[in-house]
């Protein structure tokens, strides 16, 4: 059905009763995943609670830099403004009794934002509007935009998006404005009580850099609380968001805070907290096992 290869179900918005499906008390605890930003993507609690077509290996990959895995046992916070992909994943959150969601945005300031989202019923109906022959092409292309929620006003690449699907199908896509919970870091943790998690996430369509040093501003407060692992989003959205040399400031502010970089992409970046990497040797052999795929050589970080 076009709801599934959508990855999630499609369905008219409706509130939820709270901001977080079980409001768990981590009692101070580093937690072994978080993940900001969960849009139609595999996120860790689908491949660790959903249904085999759900599995994706690139989260498998990270989570294999946790201590624990094991559905019983593994903890975590999934984090998503959209109340609808919030809402998609509680079937898979139901079988994690140790994994929170919180349908919120975090950011710089505690505050409420616009949410420019495009409506999951809303593309469904779409879908319906076109010839069967060209419902696939369609399904990709609002897949995408999906994927390109954004508070605080529009995403810039949206516009464009809309009008070229107009010019290829003759169907008006139109994004939804909403209001938005924005949590910084330090909000989050009190919130949820934990301190620091094993594996951070971020992919947050241009919003990844504003996460990212709210997140620095906490741990600099808290030198405990650093993620070991973080990987982000480095496909230029915060270029564009913020301006050009946005997403390598990050970076550069993270090598500052100890972190090594493992390995930077047009795609993804991946980043160590390097007294983890001495104290922790699953993280250390993890890392160890990265090769260049042209000169073969191991260990030369960071790989590009």
């Amino acid at each position: 059905s076009s709801s599934r290869s959508l990855g999630i179900q499609l369905r008219a918005a409706r509130t939820l009763d709270a901001m977080r499906s079980r409001g768990l008390d981590f009692r101070g605890r580093r937690v072994h995943f978080v993940q900001v930003g969960l849009g139609t993507n595999t996120t860790f609690v689908q491949n660790c609670g959903g249904e085999a077509d759900t599995w994706d290996g690139s989260v498998d990959w990270l989570l294999s830099a946790c201590s624990e895995v094991a559905p019983s046992r593994i903890t975590g916070v999934a984090v998503e403004p959209v109340s609808e992909l919030v809402e998609a994943l509680h079937a898979p959150a139901s079988k994690l009794q140790g994994v929170d969601l919180v349908q919120a945005a975090v950011g710089e300031e505690n505050l409420c934002l616009e949410l420019s989202v495009l409506p999951l019923g809303f593309c469904d109906r779409l879908l319906q509007a076109v010839p069967d022959d060209r419902k696939a092409a369609l399904r990709d292309r609002l897949e995408y935009l999906l994927n390109m929620g954004c508070v605080g006003g529009e995403h810039p690449f949206v516009p464009q998006d809309c009008e070229r699907i107009f010019q290829d199908f003759g169907v008006p896509v139109v994004f939804e404005r909403r209001d938005a919970q924005v949590w910084t870091w330090s909000r989050l943790s009190e919130v949820c009580n934990f301190r620091g998690c094993e594996v951070l996430l971020v992919d947050a369509e241009g919003s990844d850099a504003r996460i990212l040093r709210s997140l620095i501003r906490h741990c600099r407060q808290d030198p405990d609380s650093w993620p070991w692992v973080i990987q982000f989003e480095t496909m230029g959205h915060c270029d564009h968001m913020e301006g050009p040399g946005t997403e390598w400031a990050v970076i550069s502010e993270l090598e500052a805070s100890g972190y090594m970089l493992l390995h930077y992409s047009w795609v993804n970046t991946q980043l160590a907290w390097k007294p983890a990497l001495r104290s922790e040797p699953r993280l250390w052999t993890s890392a160890q096992s990265w090769a260049c795929h042209l000169c073969r050589r191991w260990s030369v970080f960071p790989y590009v």
